[in-house]
């Protein structure tokens, strides 16, 4: 178990691969495998750190963040214009159930070189289906990134897909990376109660960022998430034609990905995109930067040597 100060300083490091200063709030909020009140934390802050200006904590010698943090903020609001006219496009497919932002821009973190990553959880039995109508649809807009595309600058990327019926993160993936994703998903639009649905049946990150998932559990109780009512055509039959579909959806879409496959992760529920591609570079940097605390990687990833 990680004492307070090493998890304020694992939680800034963490935050510091992303290039992301925090703030004594932020620090609070995102703490790593410990609660604490603000004030303990801000006591452990001024004597451990070095501030980056702006009111935020960086580690030694990234004070210029600052700076970059404040430049990422602003592109982010123009991404978030972009992000929100697409879900406007792709909400119209019956078959989604909720439509989130992750990445970089769920934390007003993304450089204008970026592109924009969606997360969809849809109806069972057409998670196939619901894919191809979904590339589709990015494709005709315009905004879809391509396998090989070099300039993704406000590109959309597809990068997971979920169904309703299996809305856990898979065993492998539950871990402090795969809970800062959780905690982190901003839904833009749902139907009904997935989103609350989606918390619950992924309650094991209580264990490593118990303030986050606090936080997050009581703005679910305030906010009601952007959701329309179906209005002149009864959704279910196209729905079931979908799920009729649905298999040679996926027979197509294997085939297709065979070639280019390399890491992503495809069952009955469940389609994603480099998701240990990322876990991987993310360990590599965060060692290196426990390594001058004296902190073992494996106090924050149990199990892992690098």
């Amino acid at each position: 178990m990680l004492t307070l100060r090493e998890s304020v300083l694992t939680t800034i490091a963490y935050a510091d691969v992303f290039d992301y200063p925090l703030t004594a709030r932020e620090v609070h909020l995102w703490l790593i495998y410990r609660s604490a009140d603000v004030s303990r934390i801000i006591k452990e802050l001024q004597a451990i750190t070095d501030g980056g200006g702006d009111g935020l904590y960086v580690l030694s010698g990234r004070k210029l963040l600052a700076k970059k943090r404040a430049i990422n903020r602003r592109t982010a609001d123009h991404k978030w214009r972009v992000a929100r006219q697409a879900v406007g496009w792709i909400r119209r497919i019956p078959t989604i159930s909720l439509i989130g932002v992750t990445g970089g821009l769920a934390m007003n973190n993304a450089s204008a070189a970026d592109d924009i990553d969606l997360f969809f959880i849809v109806r069972d039995h057409t998670l196939w289906i619901s894919r191809f109508l979904i590339t589709l649809t990015v494709e005709i807009c315009g905004r879809r990134r391509h396998p090989d595309q070099k300039n993704i600058s406000d590109a959309i990327c597809l990068n997971m897909f979920m169904t309703e019926s299996a809305l856990e993160v898979i065993d492998n993936q539950q871990d402090l990376y795969g809970a800062h994703e959780v905690l982190q998903m901003i839904p833009l639009w749902e139907r009904g109660d997935i989103y609350r649905r989606f918390l619950d049946a992924n309650k094991w990150v209580r264990h490593f960022l118990p303030n986050a998932w606090s936080n997050k559990q009581a703005a679910v109780q305030r906010v009601q998430y952007s959701s329309r009512p179906t209005i002149f055509m009864d959704w279910s039959i196209i729905i079931k034609l979908c799920s009729l579909l649905e298999r040679y959806a996926r027979a197509s879409q294997i085939w297709y990905m065979q070639k280019r496959r390399t890491r992503e992760v495809v069952t009955l529920n469940l389609i994603q995109f480099h998701p240990q591609d990322a876990r991987r570079n993310l360990r590599r940097k965060l060692l290196k930067r426990l390594k001058q605390f004296k902190i073992p990687l494996d106090k924050v990833f149990p199990g892992c040597i690098k």
